[in-house]
């Protein structure tokens, strides 16, 4: 039973051990170098996103538009949708 157990504590440590060694060698690789051209377009991006929402922001909505006559000449066409039978309560059972 010990034994178990120190297996699966050295197996541990060495994932662990292997996944730092692993995140050490991408830091002086090719995927850093990657990192900044993908910031700075991700730079460009944020910055338009937040233009986009300052403009949406900047939108004013006024409650003048339900009093136009246009608006009251809309006509209600609601229709009351009657209740039809659900079904079976678990579909997926078999008969």
């Amino acid at each position: 039973m010990h034994m178990k157990k120190y297996i699966l504590i050295i197996a541990l440590v060495g994932i662990f051990v292997l996944t730092a060694a692993a995140q050490a060698q991408n830091q002086n690789g090719l995927v850093t170098e990657l990192s900044g051209q993908l910031n700075s377009e991700a730079d460009v991006l944020a910055a338009k996103l937040v233009r986009q929402v300052k403009i949406v922001n900047a939108i004013k909505i006024s409650g003048d538009i339900f009093l136009t006559p246009a608006f009251r000449s809309l006509d209600d066409r609601t229709r009351i949708i009657p209740d039809e039978p659900s079904g079976r309560p678990n579909p997926f059972a078999p008969f």
